[in-house]
């Protein structure tokens, strides 16, 4: 009974352990449970579908942005071919970007609506 219980934990840790390959395609699955991981340091926030009560996490120019504000995040992601190929993969349209943020990592942040 002792050793199958010790078998049994370590084919269990064994197979926690295993790596698959880094550039390995995502799987259906894991589309469904975590989202499409698009991998171009852009990350995109849904301003309008945050959950209630925690909007204290957003910038307050994301959550009442100004209609020049509004223009220079749209005129910023135009000028960006990397944007613009993020938003496209995601199927934002450029009229529904509030405001881009760059991240401390250099990446960009972009809230919609």
């Amino acid at each position: 009974m002792k050793t199958l219980i010790t078998s049994t934990l370590a084919a269990a840790f064994l197979a926690g352990t295993i790596v698959l390959p880094a550039n390995a395609a995502q799987s259906e699955i894991s589309k469904i449970l975590f989202g499409t991981i698009y991998n171009d340091n852009v990350s995109v926030v849904n301003v309008t579908n945050h959950m209630y009560g925690r909007e204290k996490d957003l910038p307050l120019t994301a959550m009442y942005p100004s209609r020049d504000r509004v223009q220079a995040a749209q005129a910023e992601v135009r000028s960006s071919p990397a944007l613009q190929e993020a938003m496209q993969k995601r199927g934002i349209r450029l009229h529904n970007i509030l405001w881009v943020q760059t991240a401390l990592n250099g990446g960009k942040i972009v809230y919609i609506k």
